[in-house]
């Protein structure tokens, strides 16, 4: 690509791919959220304190950018799920794309 691309991108560090989580959980997969960040079995592990992560999610909501900090609550009840619950992956997965 050279003579195509400009020096600046051909020279430049790897870099990995960005997805917009954040907007994605403000929108069509907020359900997401609902059923790993806020459902009472999430509260129920007596981990986090259900009023802070709900303050959390809602600042999200409003604007503020929480997207890593609910990236990481997300995946950390995914692996509660299989890891302490052994709970299927498949049916973690089927509970990501069909929770709403």
């Amino acid at each position: 690509m050279k003579g195509v691309l400009p020096e600046v991108i051909l020279n430049r560090p790897k870099m990995g791919f960005p997805v917009p989580f954040g907007s994605w959980v403000r929108g069509s997969f907020r359900h997401v959220l609902d059923e790993f960040v806020l459902s009472e079995r999430v509260f129920s592990r007596g981990i986090f304190d259900p009023g802070f992560i709900k303050g959390l999610v809602d600042r999200h909501h409003s604007g503020e950018n929480h997207d890593e900090r609910l990236w990481h609550l997300l995946n950390f009840e995914i692996w509660n799920r299989i890891y302490v619950d052994g709970q299927e992956p498949g049916e973690v997965a089927s509970e990501v794309t069909h929770a709403r």
